[in-house]
């Protein structure tokens, strides 16, 4: 999809380069964005030690190299298929609306360097509203620019349902910082599929955020597949009784890839339901850690928690980690989490060589296998093939 781009001047990243770029925006805007670059300013970069070598090395991130550009307009948005039940408009021209206002980093508040760089810097962003009762069995889909600060805000009101899929660009290195705000209304259902292949040298930070209402339902559907360093956070409020989350994650990784991929569900209210199972595989020298969090708060009786991590090491070099959490503080709950690593099941693999199979395909579908499972569990048709389109062009690439 083509993408219009329009450079403000080169001032590197600044007050004064963030003055400048919102000089057009509404009052309340220019000043979320002054007091979050206040906040970037005084804030260090987190250290991302997470015990006896587990840690994410943030050494090489040169933020100074993130632009300041608008690179998001209507005609961008014009090659997108909008379908029947909802509302799509560039973000810097939603801030005009009362809705856009009352929720725009209403969830992803600019506390700590990178939610508060990003509230600083968005400048390609996308605006979704799902009407009202409506139900939209076409999924919405649009690709985010491969470098750059970007935002998306979703706005499910009551009854309503759709799927989105947010697909990456591609580029040649650079940072990519991105932030997702979706607010689900009473009794809506949003599917939020994001598939990120981005290129090898390219710094991912994401966060995603979701707010669920009584009777609400919000899948988020993770593909972690490109990208140097991906530092990746999915965490769902679930506010309101009755309401569920879900998260489906996979990754695959080879070369020297890492993964830093936390995935949090927090229980505020009775009879609410979270499962969160990530499955991923690695090769080469490429690593990985996951951190898990269900937490139940006192408010939440009758209340169900599950997490489920597994990794797949393909190489003797590969590494992973995987770090689940409970928090629970009430007794009328039930909560589990597990994790699994391993290797490659050689006997598997010499089953199938006995049938008939050189190994090399042997191995491969031994992985596939290995996937399949959560990739049935994942509604949307186009991401399930999608999805093992992409799976077989990792296998391929084994180092």
């Amino acid at each position: 999809m083509p993408v219009a781009r329009t450079a403000v001047r080169p001032k590197g990243l600044s007050r004064e380069a963030v003055e400048e770029f919102s000089a057009k925006e509404p009052s309340w805007l220019r000043k979320l964005r002054l007091n979050a670059w206040e906040r970037f300013s005084s804030a260090e970069l987190p250290r991302l030690q997470y015990g006896m070598g587990i840690r994410t090395d943030l050494s090489g991130l040169q933020l100074d190299s993130l632009p300041l550009e608008t690179v998001r307009d209507a005609d961008a948005l014009r090659d997108i298929r909008v379908p029947d039940g909802i509302e799509l408009l560039p973000l810097r021209k939603a801030v005009q609306r009362d809705d856009v206002k009352q929720h725009l980093f209403s969830l992803l508040r600019p506390e700590g360097a990178f939610p508060a760089l990003l509230a600083a810097t968005w400048s390609d962003g996308i605006f979704i509203r799902i009407k009202k009762d409506a139900t939209v069995k076409e999924a919405l889909e649009f690709t985010l620019p491969p470098s750059g600060s970007h935002h998306v805000l979703v706005l499910a009101e009551p009854n309503s349902s759709a799927t989105i899929i947010e697909t990456s660009g591609q580029g040649q290195g650079g940072i990519c910082l991105q932030g997702v705000e979706v607010i689900c209304g009473e009794g809506s259902h949003v599917q939020y599929a994001a598939i990120q292949t981005l290129d090898s040298e390219t710094w991912n930070i994401s966060q995603r955020r979701a707010r669920v209402l009584a009777s609400a339902r919000m899948d988020w559907v993770d593909f972690c597949l490109g990208s140097k360093l991906t530092l990746n956070t999915i965490s769902s409020d679930l506010a309101g009784q009755g309401a569920q989350g879900y998260v489906w994650g996979l990754f695959y990784g080879n070369g020297r890839q890492h993964f830093d991929l936390h995935s949090d569900t927090v229980h505020n209210a009775p009879d609410t339901v979270c499962d969160m199972h990530t499955k991923g595989a690695l090769s080469g020298r490429a690593r990985a850690i996951y951190h898990g969090l269900v937490k139940i708060d006192k408010n939440a009786p009758r209340s169900n928690g599950y997490q489920k991590e597994e990794t797949l090491l393909l190489s003797k070099h590969a590494h992973a980690d995987s770090i689940p959490k409970l928090e629970i503080d009430n007794n009328d709950v039930r909560c589990t989490h597990g994790a699994t690593l391993g290797q490659i099941d050689q006997e598997k693999v010499f089953y199938l060589m006995s049938r008939g199979l050189p190994r090399e395909v042997a191995v491969k579908r031994v992985v596939e296998g290995f996937f399949e499972p959560l990739v049935l569990r994942i509604e949307i048709e186009q991401v399930r093939q999608r999805l093992r389109e992409l799976i077989d062009r990792k296998i391929a690439v084994r180092e």
